[in-house]
Parts: C-alpha cells; sequence; structure tokens
C-alpha cells in the first residue's frame, strides 16, 4: 500500500548503500509504462488499467498549457495521482525544462510534490541531445524544491554525453528500437548491446538501471508481436536491468496507445509483469548474484545466486532462427533444472553438466535448480550417515533425527528414486539402479541433506 504523508526528506524514496531503489523503505522493483506526450487527462481509466494488468509504475510527463489552463490542468493530474494511488500504482514525473520556464517550473513541483504515490522526478527525456548543463540545472532546481524523492534520466543511446551524466540521477532509463524498422537494422541484438553497456555504465556509478523496450508503432510501421515484447522483457533482465518500463507513444494521427489499442501486446506485458512482481523472481532479480553471458548474436542467457539456489533465463532474440543451447552449470548444481512456469518452453535438460536444448525464435526459458549448497547449509547440524560406500545392492540410511524422504539422483541430475520415510533408519534397496555416482538428497524433519555414494 502506498503510504500517505510520509514527506520529509529521503523518505519517499532513495538508493541504499547497495544501490536498490527503496519506496518507503521498502524494495521496489519498477515495472510500467513510460507514456511520453500521453494525455492523462484523455484516458480516466489509465491508472486502472495499470494496475489491473499488474503493473506498479507509470511515467507522466509534464506539458506545457496556458497561463489561464495552468490551475486546471495541475488539479486534472492531482486527480490522476490520487487514482495511481487508489490502485497501487507509483508514477515518475517528465518535468517541464526549468530553464525555459522557471516561474512554471516552480508552480508544477510545489503542486505535484504534494501526492505520496509521486516517487521520482525524470530531469530529462532523451537526455542524449542535451548539454550536460542543462541536466545539471534540472537536477539542482529540483533539489532545491524537494528532496524526498530519487530522480532519473531517459536515454536513446550509450554514447556520450550519457555516460557524463550518470553521476547527477538515482535512476537511469535506456531505450530500445526494435519496432520492425528492418530497412535501418534494428533488431534485438541492438537491444542486448544497448542495455547490456547501459547496465555497466550504471554499475559504475551506482545507479539503478531501467529498460524502456519500445512498444509502438513508430514511422506507420507494425507493433512489435507478443512474442517479441515477451522476449525483449526477458532480454532486459539477462543484461542486469532492475526494472522495464514499457516504452508507449501517443500517435496523434490514429490516437494509438498500447494500452488503449494493443490488447495483445498489453496481455504479453502483464504476463511478465505478473511472472516477476508475483513470484520469487522479484527478489531474485533485486538481490541475487547476476551474471550476463553472450553466446553469440541472438544467444543470451544469464544465471543469478539467490538464497543458495541457481536461477537461469535463456532466450533466443532472433526473429526466424531456431538455435542450439549449451549452457554450462556450476559443480554445485544437482538434481533436475525445473521449468519455472510450466507453460513457458520446456525444450533445455541437463545432460553431462550442461543445460542442453534448443530454443524457437523469440522463445524464453527460465529454470530453477538446486545445489548441493543450499542443502548442505539447511541441515549442516544433521549427523546423517549412507553406508556402506562404496555400495552393491543395498544402502542403509541413519540418522538421529527422524527421516521423512529420500530422493536419489543420477550424475545427470536425474531423479532415479524417490520415496517417502517415516523413520530414523533406512535400508534401500540399489540393485536395479546401473552403477556409478549417485547423489542422495535426504530429507529429515530439521531439514536435508545430501550424500554421494558409488554404486559397484
Amino acid at each position: 500500500m502506498l503510504m500517505a504523508g510520509k514527506l520529509n526528506a529521503q523518505e519517499i524514496s532513495r538508493i541504499d548503500e547497495n544501490g536498490k531503489l527503496l519506496v518507503y523503505e521498502e524494495d521496489f522493483l519498477p515495472f510500467g509504462f513510460y507514456c511520453e506526450a500521453l494525455a492523462f487527462e484523455e484516458y480516466p481509466n489509465l491508472a486502472q488499467q495499470i494496475s489491473s494488468g499488474g503493473f506498479n509504475y507509470i511515467y507522466a510527463e509534464s506539458y506545457m498549457v496556458a497561463q489561464h489552463e495552468i490551475e486546471e490542468y495541475l488539479n486534472n493530474y492531482g486527480e490522476f495521482l490520487q487514482l495511481c494511488e487508489t490502485y497501487d500504482v507509483y508514477v515518475v514525473n517528465g518535468l517541464l525544462w526549468q530553464s525555459a520556464t522557471p516561474e512554471r517550473f516552480n508552480t508544477y513541483v510545489n503542486a505535484l510534490k504534494q501526492h505520496p504515490t509521486l516517487i521520482c522526478w525524470n530531469l530529462m527525456d532523451d537526455a542524449n541531445y542535451m548539454e550536460i548543463s542543462e541536466v545539471a540545472n534540472q537536477k539542482e532546481q529540483i533539489m532545491a524544491l524537494d528532496q524526498s524523492r530519487v530522480t532519473s534520466i531517459s536515454f536513446m543511446d550509450i554514447e556520450p554525453p550519457a555516460p557524463y551524466m550518470m553521476p547527477l540521477t538515482e535512476m537511469a532509463y535506456m531505450q530500445s528500437y526494435p519496432w520492425g524498422l528492418e530497412s535501418e537494422g534494428h533488431d534485438l541484438s541492438l537491444s542486448d548491446f544497448l542495455f547490456r553497456n547501459h547496465v555497466l555504465a550504471c554499475q559504475n556509478e551506482n545507479v539503478v538501471p531501467v529498460a524502456t523496450p519500445q512498444t509502438f508503432n513508430w514511422d506507420n510501421e507494425t507493433y512489435p508481436s507478443p512474442a517479441h515484447v515477451d522476449c525483449q522483457t526477458y532480454l532486459a533482465f539477462v543484461t542486469g536491468m532492475k526494472g522495464v518500463l514499457y516504452y508507449t507513444f501517443k500517435d496523434y494521427d490514429n490516437n494509438s496507445t498500447i494500452d488503449v489499442s494493443q490488447p495483445a501486446v498489453f496481455e504479453a506485458a502483464a504476463n511478465v509483469a505478473n511472472e516477476i512482481l508475483q513470484s520469487e523472481w522479484k527478489d531474485v532479480i533485486l538481490h541475487g548474484e547476476h551474471q550476463y553471458h553472450n553466446i553469440n548474436q541472438f544467444r543470451y542467457y544469464a544465471t543469478w545466486r539467490y538464497n543458495d539456489a541457481f536461477y537461469l533465463i535463456a532466450v533466443n532474440a532472433s526473429p526466424d532462427e531456431t538455435y542450439l543451447y549449451e549452457i554450462p552449470l556450476p559443480e554445485d548444481v544437482i538434481g533436475e533444472a525445473i521449468n519455472f512456469f510450466d507453460y513457458r518452453p520446456d525444450n533445455l535438460s541437463i545432460q553431462n553438466g550442461k543445460l542442453m536444448g534448443e530454443l524457437a525464435p523469440y522463445e524464453v526459458a527460465i529454470y530453477k535448480m538446486e545445489t548441493i549448497t543450499n542443502i548442505h547449509n539447511n541441515g549442516e547440524q544433521i549427523k546423517v550417515t549412507a553406508f556402506p560406500n562404496p555400495a552393491s545392492d543395498m544402502v542403509n540410511i541413519e540418522s538421529p533425527i527422524k527421516i521423512t524422504a529420500i530422493r536419489v539422483l543420477n550424475i545427470t541430475g536425474q531423479v532415479v528414486m524417490d520415496i517417502e520415510v517415516n523413520a530414523t533408519n533406512h535400508q534401500l534397496d540399489v540393485s536395479d539402479l546401473r552403477r556409478g555416482m549417485y547423489v542422495f538428497k535426504i530429507k529429515s524433519e530439521e531439514g536435508s541433506i545430501v550424500k554421494k555414494v558409488m554404486l559397484e
């Protein structure tokens, strides 16, 4: 829930010592829409739409109105912010240029900063086109008026002056351009390049990186397909992004935006938002130990270690080619590769210490694997014995604590035996198993532990 009334310095949003975005002192992963040039007052159901899709964040820029319309405009914006608060949607405001309209700038900020659902000021959109002095002035002036919120900057390229602006902000958005301009050579390999380099630049300055994937039909081209949006979003997380704002744009010729005219694209985006925000993946992305891997053009994957488990996302960013993946796994990974969302592709499996298989165009595979570290840590105080070792026909399991289950896995991670137990001792018949090394995962009332047993 949003927390009204907390308006003192650095109490609405801040970046902690680990580079994490906190909103009202809770970890926050922004996931929503970057609505440039969208007149929110024309869409009275926008906040409800965003919330119903499972999103938690929206960019709503300020824009100029005639002098006699300012009061009405700010009242309308305030009502929009109140609706967002009702639907638990946080807002980033895109500021006017202070240098061009200093009095208007002050009026807007002083009116809008009263709303607790507003958690960020965006200093500049497409800041690559701006002088650093212009952005620095925005930062200075907003800090003079309000220090209770973080600031952000939006970029459309990684080239200078973007890297030099990083010290001016706490969050930074990076656009991508894969909406189907084939003649320009735009594809998701370009998105990977932009996203990954943006992440690295943000890490250097302790700035939160957020992707703004394109989701509109620029210059009368086609909208991206739902599969494209799905792949593009997970590619952002693979590169190390800590949030996603789908970049929308009002087309004044056909009055189209993602949430109004493209329900299939909106549904695809909402599906990922719910997968991430309503599962342990939110904490994995925010706090896990992340490693990015680029196999070659279009083939990418990332791994995370979190709570002593091993997580993996692999994407095929090609629009038309199927690719083979052979992903080496660390030695402490045991058991099966569990398909995290059972409705997603499950084409990869563990073979000889690698996660192997094919992914079709725009497919995303998401897995979780147990590690010996995870199991050992849970049961490090449990004195369990498995004998004889090596064994031939029988393996005896003895424990001072009641054993509840025994799972046996072969060297490739395949489960070959899985039994329930309700005793402190159990004799396991392994005569039908092939000779070789096996992992015994032994569960008790106080945790789990692993024993390796050789069958001869």
